[in-house]
């Protein structure tokens, strides 16, 4: 809602008139700010105790399912799941992503969510999920979505084999028909290797 949007609190129809269709507030710190806790309040004898709705999930890597940190059954480590107030609005794909890599321990992971663990249905980072209606994806224990983290890969160009460094303790070119074998090298260069000896022409090259 914009700011200067107008809110009919008299009118039979409108934003938050209902228990189970509230307005969202999302609050945005500035800087080092942080929020303090409310005073406990006392409760009401008529109040009632908000019961939470939880979204059921199962996370894999490359070698499988792992164990959920956010798991609730001594039985089964595999399944976690998250209350769906916990998940920051607009709820959207990529929000639910953002709260489960939080709360599993991945965030700087690239992650996919599937509607299934069968992973024939990715979801889009942009689908909207309806986390406030009576179903929704991953609603049921015995029906959970799937998470898959997938691990940093190296860049490319990358060759992690040639890690070690030598200085070239004189300067010298190869002949030209050898141009394409051996490479020219200065004195004071800088050069990796695998560290691998290969005795050629009387020289030794480390």
């Amino acid at each position: 809602m914009e700011a200067s949007a107008r809110v009919p609190l008299k009118g039979d129809s409108g934003p938050g008139l209902f228990e189970d269709d509230p307005m969202i507030l999302v609050v945005e710190p500035r800087g080092d700010e942080k929020r303090s806790l409310p005073l406990k309040q006392s409760t009401l004898p008529d109040s009632v105790q908000h019961e939470p709705r939880y979204l059921y999930y199962r996370i894999y890597n490359k070698g499988g399912a792992i164990a959920a940190k956010m798991s609730f059954d001594t039985d089964d480590e595999f399944l976690g799941r998250v209350d769906t107030l916990s998940v920051t609005p607009p709820h959207t794909v990529a929000s639910l992503g953002f709260r489960i890599t939080n709360a599993e321990g991945v965030v700087k992971s690239k992650i996919q969510l599937f509607k299934d663990t069968d992973g024939d249905a990715l979801m889009n980072d942009n689908d909207q999920l309806s986390l406030l209606g009576h179903t929704y994806q991953g609603c049921a224990e015995d029906d959970p979505i799937a998470v898959v983290v997938y691990e940093d890969e190296p860049q490319v160009g990358e060759n992690n084999m040639f890690s070690k460094q030598i200085q070239g303790t004189l300067t010298w070119a190869s002949s030209s028909e050898n141009l394409s074998v051996w490479r020219c090298i200065t004195k004071g260069e800088t050069l990796h290797t695998g560290g691998v000896k290969d005795k050629t022409e009387d020289h030794w090259w480390t």
